[in-house]
């Protein structure tokens, strides 16, 4: 069995796949096996696939979906294939340093509390993608898009883009087994991970040694983007999921101050982005399956507080 499993989906990413998997075949760290899901894509990604895991140097496989699995999905059917200690998730339209996989492993091998690593990922022109994730004081969890100052930096969690979770804390925090929480689809989930695996006790740390190019793919931030709709309606709704799930009852006191924030956002979207309000009702229908997870969540803590 290999030490990590790679996983990368792809979704009408005909555009980035040759490039990604080129990155990822040139990788210095090599006990891996890699496992591509394709999530039902209507353009060239297959073919595309098919042809670069002829020749991959490493074990690699093609899982074909009939379906659109999404983020959380797509992933998480990946990693009930493995069982490996390590699992690295590759976003498609990423392009990965060579030794990207070989700095995250050095990290998390020497360091047994840390639950998730990343590197640096910055956008085609130079600019900086993401360099971990951090979180204010209304309860937002955002990218850092400045330069990491130490060689490795505590931050409160990395990015779904190009992480390596730690098997062991992902199966600790998960309330079933799996990676990410389905209902997201896309969007935050990541968010809501780190926030478990920190809740847990588990580090997350970002190698500043550690890098890739980040192309974004899935639309933009463009007023008229016809993805812009979809994208904001995901992520208002998931990050509602998940202050439900994961807000610390020692925190409640901030949530006034979210409140204020979060109507200034539906205020601001009714105006702008009128087709993302579909996030509220979509909110209200998952918001008592969310309370249920947040209670196992939550009993699970207090357990492993009790009994160490």
């Amino acid at each position: 069995m290999s030490k990590v499993a790679v996983q990368l989906l792809s979704w009408n990413g005909a555009k980035h796949l040759h490039a990604c998997l080129a990155s990822l075949a040139k990788q210095t760290f090599v006990d891996f096996e890699l496992l591509v899901l394709d999530n039902a894509s209507s353009d060239d990604s297959v073919t595309i696939i098919e042809e670069a895991l002829k020749n991959f140097p490493r074990p690699a496989r093609l899982i074909r979906s009939e379906k659109n699995l999404g983020f959380s999905g797509g992933h998480n059917a990946l990693f009930a294939l493995t069982q490996s200690a390590f699992v690295f998730c590759v976003n498609q339209d990423v392009v990965v340093g060579d030794d990207y996989l070989a700095r995250l492993m050095e990290l998390l091998e020497r360091s047994p509390r840390v639950g998730s690593a990343a590197g640096v990922l910055r956008h085609a022109d130079g600019g900086i993608d993401t360099a971990g994730l951090q979180k204010n004081w209304h309860e937002k969890v955002f990218d850092i898009v400045t330069p990491p100052r130490t060689a490795e930096t505590n931050v409160f969690g990395v990015s779904g883009a190009l992480p390596v979770y730690r098997r062991a804390a992902v199966l600790e925090v998960s309330p079933d087994g799996k990676l990410f929480d389905e209902n997201f689809f896309a969007y935050k989930e990541d968010v809501d991970l780190a926030w478990r695996l920190r809740l847990f006790g588990w580090g997350a740390c970002v190698a500043g040694a550690a890098r890739a190019i980040h192309e974004r793919g899935f639309g933009t931030n463009k007023k008229g983007d016809p993805a812009l709709a979809a994208k904001q309606r995901l992520s208002s709704r998931n990050h509602l999921l998940t202050l439900v799930k994961d807000l610390p009852a020692a925190e409640m006191w901030r949530l006034p101050a979210v409140i204020v924030y979060e109507l200034g956002k539906l205020a601001y979207l009714a105006v702008f982005v009128p087709k993302a309000l579909g996030y509220v009702p979509e909110f209200v229908r998952l918001l008592p399956q969310t309370a249920k997870i947040r209670k196992v969540v939550w009993q699970r803590l207090k357990a492993k507080k009790t009994h160490g």
